[in-house]
């Protein structure tokens, strides 16, 4: 028991101290960044983000930019103001249903 328990730590350690390496020697070259290169802030999960918020942090202290990474997150941010002036998307059918709901609540109280 105590054999496994002790090739199981080792093992974890390992693999640990392998991505901490491999993010020493690139530290921009993370996929989660790289993901947000090419496909823009919403193509990561929610849990991805404070990871990412994370690495771009440990990159921008690695390179010294402060700047990295904001054209992209200001692309996003301009995409979805524009997207917000058509009301179109999943953000705005859930805002046409709560609506919708309110008024029929409305409706039927007045009846």
């Amino acid at each position: 028991m105590v054999k496994i328990i002790l090739i199981s730590v080792t093992v974890g350690l390992a693999v640990i101290s392998a991505q901490v390496k491999d993010m020493e020697a690139h530290p921009c070259r993370v996929p989660r960044i790289e993901k947000v290169k090419e496909h823009g802030l919403r193509s990561l999960k929610i849990w991805e983000i404070p990871v990412f918020y994370w690495e771009r942090y440990q990159c921008r202290k690695a390179i010294n930019n402060s700047k990295y990474l904001t054209k992209v997150i200001d692309e996003q941010h301009e995409a979805d103001y524009e997207a917000s002036k058509s009301l179109r998307g999943f953000t705005s059918c859930v805002a046409y249903c709560s609506i919708a709901a309110v008024f029929i609540f409305l409706v039927s109280a007045s009846l």
